[in-house]
């Protein structure tokens, strides 16, 4: 009787670990983008004026979170359009770090879907290294033009 019961105990500590370190590796391993306010976003500004700035209607929160890292050279942000597309003339910028520079696309001559966005660290560095602790709160606006963002992904190597 009393092998059996340190038996159980000993293995119910290790079951218990195990389903604690798989629940933490699904957690923390893989790379996720939670998008919060309206997804779909627009520069109200009159025909050849931008927002410079996110604003009310021109932006929304875009929440990262994965693993933890000690560097990271590259993170790309990959935006997946519905109804109202990126378009040509229409232009996107990502406030990654308040106050740094901001990456941004502006399509030139074609409607798309799907848009990726990526920082290299030889470039921004300070932007790269805002994901190494694994979360990492970014504002996504629209500088001209409008459209609806269904979701965003994001690969950090």
């Amino acid at each position: 009787m009393r092998l059996r019961s340190r038996l159980a105990v000993s293995l119910g500590g290790f079951a218990s670990a195990i389903l604690l370190f798989a629940g933490t590796a699904l957690a923390a391993g893989v790379p996720n983008v939670t998008l919060s306010g309206d997804h779909e976003i627009g520069c109200a500004a009159p025909v050849g004026v931008s927002c410079f700035m996110p604003g009310p209607g021109n932006s929304l929160t875009a929440n990262y979170t994965g693993p933890r890292m000690r560097t990271v050279h590259k993170v790309c942000l990959t935006f997946t359009f519905y109804g109202d597309l990126i378009d040509a003339g229409d232009a996107l910028n990502v406030q990654v770090v308040p106050g740094a520079q901001e990456p941004g696309f502006e399509q030139a001559w074609f409607v798309t879907t799907v848009h990726t966005l990526c920082m290299d660290s030889a470039y921004t560095p300070e932007l790269t290294a805002a994901f190494a602790d694994g979360r990492q709160c970014m504002v996504v606006y629209m500088v001209t033009g409008s459209s609806y963002i269904r979701k965003v992904t994001a690969t950090v190597s």
